[in-house]
């Protein structure tokens, strides 16, 4: 009587993929102390532009897709050392932040009545990045979505 083993293997591997899940989520990161750094400037500048946009002072947004750049660089010289696959996720995040913060500024200087909707499709890009960290090294409050 052949034994059919496709159904151990199965759970096999997905006990192995789970396993291989939860280990990455509890990682602790190499260097927090700079990501936190790092997180809580892209915080910062999402919460700044806020204001601006909410007060009408257009004209002051575009100069702040520099810090946020910035802020994205710290973070990315902070994540050296860390797991390709995490660093890759997070860079693909955080290149859809960079963009939606230098739309944000040339949305504000041409046209301010969109720069409501732009700062919303900002703050939302730089959530997604924010959430991929830990908790711990999570500004307080992060933006909303």
């Amino acid at each position: 009587m052949k034994t059919n083993t496709l159904p151990l293997w199965r759970i096999l591997t997905i006990g192995a993929l789970l396993l291989a899940f939860v280990s990455s989520a509890s990682a602790k990161l190499q260097n927090p102390k700079p990501v936190a750094t790092a997180l809580r400037v892209l915080n910062q500048v999402v919460n700044h532009t806020g204001r601006l946009v909410a007060s009408k002072d257009y004209d002051k947004v575009a100069g702040e897709h520099s810090e946020f750049v910035e802020g994205a660089e710290m973070l990315r010289d902070a994540l050296r050392g860390e797991p390709a696959e995490f660093v890759g996720k997070v860079n693909t995040a955080l290149d859809a932040a960079v963009t939606a913060s230098d739309d944000l500024g040339k949305i504000a200087a041409s046209n301010g009545a969109k720069a409501e909707a732009a700062h919303t499709e900002f703050a939302a890009k730089t959530t997604a990045v924010i959430e991929l960290f830990p908790e711990e090294v999570r500004p307080k409050p992060h933006p909303t979505k």
